[in-house]
């Protein structure tokens, strides 16, 4: 029973360093695509309303916050997981 138990825990583990490596890949694009889309769409409407740059840059500024604040949030899971796991691996030991 022991035995099955800290199979189950390892499997466990692995699945969430499984999940802080995919989440580390996703990092990338959750920076790339919201920044791609507000340069395209701030460019388009500082041509649209002849503002200069200020679309682009607002757009930018926000994409950039989004994007911190969606990392934070996948850190976040990906950490409770780890602490979970980490406590059924004490529990057993």
């Amino acid at each position: 029973m022991e035995q099955e138990q800290k199979k189950d825990i390892n499997q466990k583990y692995n699945k969430a360093t499984d999940a802080f490596f995919y989440a580390s890949l996703i990092q990338i694009p959750i920076f790339a695509l919201p920044a791609l889309i507000s340069v395209f769409l701030g460019r388009y409407l500082d041509n649209k309303l002849d503002t200069g740059k200020t679309w682009t840059l607002i757009l930018l500024a926000l994409s950039f916050v989004v994007s911190w604040i969606s990392v934070f949030r996948v850190n976040a899971k990906i950490t409770k997981e780890y602490k979970k796991v980490r406590d059924e691996m004490k529990n057993t030991q």
